[in-house]
């Protein structure tokens, strides 16, 4: 069964279910001027259409006060379904699946924690994990990008990249490794 809670900062306007999808409230009452008369309008509970951007993510436009805002669908979700003590400001999509917005695949997450899932699940497929390996001392640093190593470095984003394009097995020191795709 389909549990339906108010979205925060829109209660007794707009609701979201567990399943990712969002309504009107039924019996909500607007109140518009026509010909300088006042028109009350009595609101039956209605889907609200959801765009689908480039990446794959569902996003819808709700209103209050005359003023239109767009969300995404996960966040919505996600605000009115767990908790986030921890203030955690990204929700990753367990699954990978940018359109499936079930309660049970959300959850809060660090910036950093969003961008391992992607890697660990090879969801960013232009990423390339990069690994350093100090010689003198046998220490290895894993990166989940070539950018991730370059910032390490100190380097300019393309330094990684350009060193593997010339074959180079060594960069400041390092010994340079890639991670194979699973």
């Amino acid at each position: 069964m389909e549990n339906w809670k108010d979205i925060p900062s829109y209660e007794h306007l707009y609701q979201v279910s567990d399943r990712g999808q969002i309504r009107t409230v039924p019996g909500k009452t607007t109140v518009t001027v026509r010909n300088g008369n006042p028109y009350e309008r009595q609101w039956q509970g209605r889907t609200v259409k959801q765009k689908t951007d480039k990446g794959g993510y569902k996003r819808v436009t709700l209103w209050k006060s005359r003023a239109g805002k767009q969300f995404l669908v996960h966040r919505l979700v996600c605000l009115a379904f767990h908790p986030n003590p921890d203030n955690l400001p990204d929700v990753n999509h367990i699954d990978g699946n940018p359109s499936n917005n079930d309660a049970e695949n959300l959850e809060w997450i660090t910036p950093r924690g969003n961008l391992m899932h992607a890697y660990e699940h090879r969801l960013n497929k232009a990423a390339m994990p990069i690994v350093l390996r100090d010689p003198p001392t046998g220490q290895i640093r894993y990166f989940y990008s070539r950018s991730e190593a370059c910032r390490f470095l100190g380097r300019c984003p393309e330094y990684i990249g350009d060193a593997l394009e010339r074959g180079d097995t060594e960069v400041d020191g390092y010994e340079l490794f890639t991670i194979p795709a699973k």
